[in-house]
């Protein structure tokens, strides 16, 4: 098949996946055509050339009073772009903007929209850059209102803007899979539309163990701010006495600098110790999973999260809190323990679990062999065909 993919995404687990999603689509025999706007982090890849056969890249500036139009206009013409190729399916990631895609609204091709989640807004305001300039006249003068009431009109304006773009788009969406049913649920609860749950899949060829020890250490991933719980994290590493506490060491793509400078008083204030590792190599960050005793888990509503996944294929146990797509990942007591967000209750697993050796050799070993089972990139393919293949848009092989 000839198969277009859109995206604006920032770095982190969802453009990986996207890149994993390429390479299998192309180990399958099928033509992948690969879109983005300029705004896209697609740097954060070191190569594209195993998960595209080709790469269009539309220039976007979203800064200033003209932002939206800009956006628009160059949303429409990558629609245009990609209508003319006549690919048999055109998948759209959502956008670090706008959430789901005003693209979603131009194409006239079968299109899969894969929503990761629901837009948070506090999310996408923190990484796009909103206005920082003051409301003007008609006539072209300065509207004589205090600096800091016209950046409030402003950012009140991007706010109902981006939320009703991302309603509209994703109600135009002509078929919406997402990576989890905790995900389905949200969707359904915050839009009304049912959306498909299927699961991403890890590569256990590349992420896999290897036969050296661990390393008195364990592992965070994930970017550096309050949703993804590392505040909660250093409360429960401050009740680990300090003979018994392992070294911690997060691995980011991203830090948020308001978020780091709080994180870096209080770990201070508690007297825990960390290291950050920022935007490392896949290689890296396999050797980070392989050679820790535990990854650490603590995302407030995480939908999804491949972390979990990476770290048991390379059989690293895994301890997450009891909600969101965790539950759905994580085996309670048999890859790993699914805790209530309690710092006492973690703090005393954490603890128990680095005082024994063979269980963590078990829920390791365990880890390994459902990941091999059930979490591979195959799964996800063959549930993209067969749902296309019912309504004529796949081709019988």
């Amino acid at each position: 098949m000839k198969i277009a993919i859109f995206h604006n995404l920032p770095s982190g687990g969802a453009l990986k996946a996207l890149w994993q999603m390429g390479r299998c689509l192309r180990a399958r025999g099928h033509h992948v055509s690969l879109f983005s706007l300029s705004t896209a982090e697609d740097n954060f890849i070191s190569s594209w050339d195993d998960a595209a056969d080709e790469r269009v890249t539309i220039p976007l500036q979203f800064t200033g009073w003209r932002r939206f139009q800009n956006y628009f206009t160059a949303t429409r013409e990558a629609a245009a772009r990609i209508n003319e190729i006549y690919a048999d399916l055109v998948i759209v990631k959502p956008c670090r903007f706008m959430g789901a895609p005003p693209i979603l609204r131009g194409l006239t091709l079968p299109t899969i929209f894969y929503c990761q989640e629901p837009l948070r807004f506090h999310e996408y305001e923190r990484m796009a850059p909103l206005s920082q300039e003051p409301l003007r006249r008609s006539t072209g003068r300065y509207l004589h209102f205090p600096w800091h009431l016209n950046k409030k009109i402003s950012r009140l304006y991007d706010h109902y803007r981006i939320l009703k773009e991302d309603r509209l788009s994703i109600l135009s969406a002509k078929k919406v899979f997402t990576n989890s049913q905790f995900t389905a649920t949200w969707i359904k609860n915050v839009y009304g539309i049912d959306a498909e749950p299927v699961y991403l899949g890890v590569d256990s060829d590349f992420f896999r163990p290897r036969s050296t020890g661990k390393e008195n250490r364990i592992l965070t991933v994930g970017r550096m701010n309050a949703i993804k719980g590392y505040d909660f994290l250093l409360d429960v590493l401050r009740q680990i006495p300090v003979s018994l506490r392992p070294k911690w060491t997060i691995i980011a793509d991203d830090i948020e600098p308001s978020f780091f400078a709080s994180f870096k008083v209080e770990a201070s204030n508690y007297g825990v110790d960390y290291e950050i590792l920022n935007k490392i190599s896949e290689e890296k960050l396999r050797s980070s999973y392989q050679t820790s005793l535990l990854l650490l888990c603590a995302a407030k509503n995480e939908p999804f999260g491949l972390t979990p996944l990476e770290a048991m294929a390379c059989g690293t146990p895994v301890i997450a809190v009891d909600e969101g797509g965790y539950r759905e990942t994580v085996l309670n007591g048999k890859t790993g323990y699914l805790l209530p967000r309690d710092p006492r209750i973690w703090a005393e697993r954490i603890t128990s679990s680095l005082k024994n050796d063979n269980e963590l050799l078990r829920l390791g070993a365990e880890g390994r062999s459902y990941v091999e089972s059930k979490w591979t990139w195959k799964g996800f393919l063959d549930a993209v065909e067969k749902s296309f293949s019912k309504q004529g848009a796949f081709h019988d092989k």
